[in-house]
């Protein structure tokens, strides 16, 4: 498996080559925009060659080459996911309320904001079970953000569907949706950005919301191994700042972490996310994260996007003091007031995890499974040499996490919550 990245079937090379290969079929441009002296970041825009006009752009993280071929492949995720990419054979339709009732799933946020008011025919994708038997539906407008602004402004659209997503569309997110040079690598990317994501759903109810005292850990980078120490000074000294690293705990066991950059230019909170079976893999996603986020702002979009993030921080969530702080993210100050203990490397949790793509993925689903939760996804789209894309949910997943993106939106029990 030498120069074969964990979690993926083929080297960075032979996948990028692969895909150039399907963007030229297509038709398709690209441009890849390379930022950073010490860790890299890239920016790739996909255009139509014919016409030049742009159709999509992703980012990727890593170091130079496999920034690049993330964001080639991201880029190409977002491309082949929006709503004209579909195929409209895979869109079904259904009420609302028919589809709430004896779903347990509904039961919850988001999916409970589907039985207020009168039922309307919304559109579904068709989810299976990974590594299973079940079938389930789950409504377009929380895989596919797009789809909300389309419904609002497209007339053949909403004859087609009048529910009101004003509510629902602050849990929309393309979480779960992934690209990969086969089903497995994808199904894998987009079931860990699920447990990412919930990870930080509970880490911020946890640390923000409910104040829990002595919850935080935080990794001792002196501890790190040599590869991850190395990543480690070299994001301090392309950032000038500090990075602190800290355990998001999930029921599944499966390591995730979030890094956090101290600074104190912009009030929304710097910071980067990883989850992987491997922890050191866990971290490192995390580190590059906090890098890509931070040279995205300073070298392509400029410093004056992250200011208007933190001025939407006051405009969007103006009432909401405890989503504030949640949009804020400064942990400095929650390690001064709920205490922190830092743990050494060797001492954080690991698991076991098998270097092949499907034997992996039967590892991470045993463990959704065994905490009485469901894998499901969706193939969206599968290109001539077999790149595919996927939409994947995990029941009981929470997108308390888009209070991050200054979103108003709650735990998704709220009876945990209060407990």
């Amino acid at each position: 498996m030498t120069g074969i990245p964990i979690e993926r079937s083929y080297s960075l090379l032979d996948a990028e080559a692969a895909l150039l290969e399907e963007l030229e079929a297509l038709g398709l441009n690209y441009d890849i925009e390379i930022a950073g002296e010490f860790i890299h970041t890239a920016k790739c825009s996909i255009t139509d060659k014919k016409s030049g006009k742009f159709l999509a752009s992703g980012n990727g993280k890593g170091e130079l080459m496999a920034s690049r071929a993330g964001s080639l492949f991201e880029a190409t995720e977002h491309l082949l996911s929006n709503y004209h990419s579909l195929d409209p054979d895979k869109i079904f339709y259904m009420n609302s309320l028919d589809y709430c009732r004896d779903n347990p799933m509904c039961e919850q946020l988001p999916l409970v904001l589907l039985k207020g008011g009168e039922g309307a025919d919304i559109p579904f994708l068709k989810h299976h079970a990974v590594n299973g038997c079940q079938t389930c539906f789950y409504p377009l407008a929380l895989t596919c953000p797009e789809y909300i602004d389309l419904q609002l402004l497209n007339g053949e659209l909403r004859r087609k569907d009048t529910f009101n997503y004003g509510r629902l569309e602050h849990y929309s997110t393309n979480s779960g949706t992934a690209i990969g040079m086969n089903a497995d690598e994808a199904v894998i990317h987009g079931l860990l950005e699920g447990i990412e994501r919930t990870s930080l759903s509970k880490f911020l109810a946890d640390v923000f919301l409910k104040n829990k005292k002595d919850y935080l850990r935080m990794v001792n980078p002196l501890t790190l191994p040599p590869n991850i120490r190395d990543v480690f000074g070299r994001l301090e000294e392309e950032i000038s700042s500090r990075i602190f690293v800290f355990q998001m705990p999930n029921k599944f066991g499966v390591p995730a972490y979030v890094s956090w950059m101290e600074q104190y230019e912009f009030k929304i909170g710097i910071a980067g996310y990883g989850c992987s079976l491997s922890a050191e893999h866990a971290i490192l996603r995390c580190l590059y994260e906090l890098s890509q986020y931070f040279l995205l702002s300073k070298h392509i979009f400029g410093f004056d996007w992250l200011r208007s993030k933190s001025e939407a921080i006051q405009t969007r969530l103006k009432g909401l003091p405890l989503h504030q702080d949640c949009a804020v993210f400064d942990m400095g100050w929650k390690c001064r007031t709920l205490g922190c203990e830092t743990v050494e490397y060797d001492n954080l949790s690991t698991l076991p995890f098998s270097h092949d793509p499907k034997e992996y993925l039967a590892q991470l689903t045993a463990l959704i499974y065994e905490n009485g939760e469901v894998p499901y996804a969706s193939e969206l789209r599968v290109l001539g040499n077999g790149i595919t894309v996927t939409h994947t949910f995990i029941t009981g997943e929470d997108r308390f996490f888009n209070v991050k993106n200054c979103k108003s939106t709650f735990p998704a029990s709220l009876k945990d919550f209060a407990g």
